[in-house]
């Protein structure tokens, strides 16, 4: 089988891994090369959605990163600060109300309540998804960067994972980063989640030394909302230093899920999955992959189809 996978995003990279592997002649074409849309600009942790239904993603897309990168058995922890209640937060997750944030990150500042949780491994912005670029190489893929699409030959199955320049998906911009302080943490301002996925809003979060986040639905003045994120965080972690700022456009899709499956004969998408791409990517490749070989059919709430995108020819747009 031959498969031309467009987008070298965590969703193209993973996916031409998996199928590289199982014996797909596989290639994939990027404008712009590995990890240059959100999978490459993204704050750079594995965490648990903790909300909403992508969670049930996340222990297998963490099961599969663990092939590709060395991470610890534990992870390095959510504290979500200004939290006092674990109300929401699966059990599985071991969420524990910590009095003072301080007496755990020592970044933070003291006399701030925080929930703790259990997930969130710190890996970098663009480690993840260069290191499934790496696993597809090692299992044959070929990779091509530039404006022209490569030749394919008749029968070719196309994959779309154009991420935010996909059909059906809204670009929801995000602003991050780079800082002068480093957390041992995750950390979040208390409502990240809901403020960031609604499309509005700028809160504090802080991976390592990457900080966030903000959401908007138009392109947005990145030195300028660096500078307001700079702000926010002093009230938590004190006076910060922006030594680079990136914006991107992450894939967002009307009700949050992605959209995995079929959309023409012989064409497929894997796009759509909001600020989650890093932390659930790796499992929707599985599963698209699985429906390009023919093994399993994708879950009935991620069919494509839900908002009517079927025909191959509308599952891309221009950058």
């Amino acid at each position: 089988m031959d498969v031309l996978v467009v987008g070298a995003g965590i969703a193209g990279c993973s996916a031409a891994a998996l199928l590289a592997e199982a014996g797909a002649d596989v290639v994939v074409h990027d404008t712009k090369g590995v990890a240059a849309g959100a999978s490459g600009r993204n704050q750079g942790v594995l965490q648990h959605p903790v909300e909403g239904p992508l969670g049930e993603l996340f222990d297998e897309a963490l099961r599969l990163h663990r092939e590709v990168l060395d991470l610890p058995d534990a992870p390095d922890g959510i504290l979500m600060l200004g939290a006092t209640s674990t109300e929401g937060i699966p059990a599985a997750l071991r969420p524990e109300l910590v009095e003072d944030a301080a007496e755990v990150e020592p970044v933070v500042r003291p006399g701030i309540p925080a929930v703790r949780v259990d997930t969130g491994w710190i890996v970098g912005p663009q480690t993840a998804t260069r290191a499934w670029a790496r696993r597809a190489e090692r299992a044959g893929a070929r990779f091509v960067v530039g404006d022209e699409p490569p030749a394919t030959a008749a029968g070719t199955v196309t994959l779309i994972a154009t991420g935010a320049w996909t059909a059906g998906i809204t670009p929801l911009y995000g602003v991050t980063a780079d800082i002068d302080v480093r957390g041992g943490h995750v950390l979040e301002e208390a409502g990240t989640n809901a403020a960031v996925e609604g499309g509005g809003g700028e809160l504090f979060t802080l991976v390592g030394d990457v900080l966030g986040a903000s959401a908007s639905r138009e392109r947005p003045d990145q030195e300028a909302v660096a500078r307001r994120l700079a702000a926010r965080a002093e009230a938590f972690i004190g006076p910060v230093t922006v030594r680079a700022t990136r914006c991107c456009p992450r894939p967002l899709s009307p009700d949050g899920l992605p959209l995995v499956g079929r959309t023409g004969e012989r064409a497929y998408v894997c796009a759509g999955h909001g600020p989650w791409g890093i932390s659930v990517g790796p499992a929707t490749a599985r599963i698209v992959a699985d429906a390009i070989l023919g093994r399993a059919d994708p879950p009935e709430r991620l069919d494509p189809a839900r908002f009517g995108l079927q025909q191959a020819d509308r599952t891309v747009r221009g950058r």
